[in-house]
């Protein structure tokens, strides 16, 4: 991949040197979108897993970043990731790989955007959700970048490399960066009312948007307004009027979105018998809707959110004999199960037991999942109640059990 990868990067450079060589003085060509008359990106995103993790009352705990999170959205399975769009690829099906970089280098309407991870309102994809303490948001807090610029010379070389088929999910030239995977966070777990509320928008008004946008206007997605042509039938309707063609809902955007509801957790995961107490408020996913963010009312697919995906966690040094750490699976369905586990939760930060159906985190400051005590100064005073029939009650100094969830894009 790195062979192939270098030479398509000289391609590129050979031809960006030509290309200025015999365009000296000459206005450059439009690019293939004004050229096709088209309004669509060239690039197409695809994820397949989306984590759920419900701690919360971390507002005065300084945790490890990354390791507690409340939304985790990825691409980690073949053909998943970064790609050129069917429609770019059709439009230069004849064309070189090296020309098509040059293509992608020259699309200003996209340059310098990147792949972003966000909480949004579905009606209207410029509203972000934001952490209430972070302003106008916070980068792996209220949003995640992946990646580097889009039209850059290396982003160009690596997506033309790719064959028919294939997707970029790590994407690193310069070296290892916190963006190199295609795996996006976003962190509301302050406080026992924002996860609340984090659950309730999601299920009423929210989606879960990847999307493209700039460092310097995060909140901003990018969508077919960049593309439209004065004069042209931009939108398919047989009218060249610019005022039906330059109007972009505010429910539409370039990705693709996923939306989101919840439920309690499944007693018989951890052999009880009976239903959840009504005290445990709903912590686990419990459906998923991927929609094509440029066709907001049409749902693309429908995720599984299969029960053995929702883990109990547990506090470090109370789990005893609850969640012991024992060896990982090694072979069948148990050791895929596990390894789609391992995508969400990571292995230098999460102690895994599959058979019990729990977890553990490795590596955490005071309080960990289930936050500190009334006087923020020792971890656990107060019982979590991890049998999940039981009564929790915060006011009689008890906790709730927190939980892991995981749901999977259907194989194609």
């Amino acid at each position: 991949m790195k062979k192939k990868m270098s030479v398509v990067i000289s391609l590129v450079i050979t031809a960006i040197v030509l290309f200025s060589y015999q365009n000296c003085g000459v206005e450059a060509p439009q690019s293939y979108f004004d050229q096709e008359q088209l309004s669509q990106l060239p690039y197409q995103a695809t994820v397949d897993q989306v984590a759920y993790m419900s701690c919360a009352e971390q507002g005065n705990v300084v945790n490890d970043p990354g390791v507690f999170f409340t939304f985790r959205v990825g691409a980690y399975q073949e053909g998943s990731g970064l790609a050129l769009s069917d429609t770019f690829m059709e439009y230069t099906r004849r064309s070189e790989p090296d020309d098509r970089a040059v293509l992608l280098m020259q699309e200003m309407n996209s340059k310098n955007y990147r792949l972003q991870f966000s909480v949004r309102k579905q009606s209207d994809l410029g509203t972000m959700y934001i952490n209430s303490t972070s302003g106008t948001g916070i980068e792996s807090i209220d949003y995640d970048f992946v990646f580097g610029d889009l039209g850059s010379s290396e982003m160009s070389a690596s997506l033309v490399g790719l064959n028919t088929g294939e997707a970029m999910s790590y994407w690193s030239p310069g070296g290892i960066t916190a963006d190199a995977y295609m795996s996006g966070s976003m962190v509301f777990n302050a406080s026992e009312a924002l996860a609340a509320d984090i659950r309730n928008f999601m299920t009423n008004t929210g989606i879960l948007a990847v999307g493209f946008s700039t460092d310097n206007e995060p909140g901003v997605l990018l969508n077919r307004s960049a593309y439209f042509i004065t004069g042209a039938d931009n939108d398919g309707d047989g009218s060249n009027e610019d005022s039906d063609d330059m109007s972009v809902p505010a429910n539409q955007a370039f990705g693709v979105g996923l939306k989101v509801t919840f439920r309690q957790p499944l007693p018989s995961n951890w052999g009880y018998t009976g239903v959840a107490h009504l005290n445990l408020p709903k912590r686990v996913l419990n459906s998923v809707q991927e929609y094509d963010l440029s066709k907001p009312t049409t749902i693309k697919s429908t995720w599984t959110c299969d029960a053995k995906y929702q883990l109990r966690i547990f506090y470090p040094g109370t789990e005893g004999t609850l969640c012991p750490d024992v060896a990982a699976p090694t072979s069948g369905t148990n050791l895929t199960d596990y390894q789609i586990v391992r995508n969400s939760l990571p292995a230098s930060d999460w102690k895994i037991n599959w058979s019990k159906k729990c977890v553990v985190p490795l590596r955490y400051a005071l309080g960990s999942c289930y936050g500190i005590n009334s006087t923020g100064s020792t971890p656990v005073t107060r019982t979590a109640v991890y049998d999940i029939t039981q009564t929790c009650d915060p006011a009689v100094n008890s906790v709730c059990a927190h939980f892991v969830s995981i749901c999977l894009r259907p194989t194609e």
